[in-house]
């Protein structure tokens, strides 16, 4: 009885010793693959600075890092402008409250300086807007079919589109934010003439 029990045991322990050794293997599999593929050129190569067959040179994957970091400032800048709009809408409020009835024509100056301040950071932020387009427009250059900066298999895998329309592209942020300046901007307006 005892034989009989060590024997099942026996086989499990086998089995485990098998599925080990598969594991094993299948992890060799991997890391020569990982191996394989960092020694091949990457996209960002940076052994010749003017390679440009097997990945990118030096100075275009500067180029690429830096027009992404330009989308990002650039959007941080619309965010910033709405912002700063906010507070100037917030300070024509705090003002009116502290002159306390407002006359007519401080009404209407004050009206003014709503209407001016949501009309420069409009511009602003459509300026921006088109700057981003202008940025997305030079990075498709980069991440055309036609460059020889990716590979057809790293086109794949990260999966780049060209715009249709550079400008458009997060159109719904642009349209948020300037709707929040325009909403501000009524409500700063209405009270002034309101209660004010």
């Amino acid at each position: 009885m005892l034989l009989s029990s060590r024997r099942p045991l026996q086989q499990q322990i086998n089995a485990m010793n098998e599925r080990i050794a598969t594991l094993e293997n299948d992890n060799r599999e991997l890391r020569t693959q990982l191996h394989e593929a960092q020694r091949r050129a990457s996209v960002m190569a940076d052994d010749d600075p003017n390679e440009k067959d097997g990945g990118m040179s030096q100075g275009v994957a500067t180029l690429y890092r830096a027009l992404f970091e330009e989308l990002r400032f650039a959007k941080q800048q619309q965010w910033m402008t709405t912002n700063y709009l906010l507070v100037v809408l917030a300070a024509i409020f705090g003002i009116g409250k502290v002159i306390d009835p407002l006359t007519d024509c401080e009404k209407v100056i004050a009206t003014l300086l709503l209407l001016t301040g949501v009309g420069f950071s409009y511009y602003v932020l459509i300026d921006l807007q088109l700057y981003m387009g202008r940025t997305r427009k030079r990075l498709d250059a980069i991440q055309a079919e036609d460059s020889k900066f990716f590979s057809p298999e790293e086109r794949k895998v990260l999966k780049f589109e060209p715009y249709k329309h550079p400008s458009l592209r997060n159109l719904p942020t642009l349209i948020i934010l300037m709707g929040t300046a325009a909403f501000g901007a009524l409500l700063v307006g209405y009270a002034i003439w309101r209660s004010l």
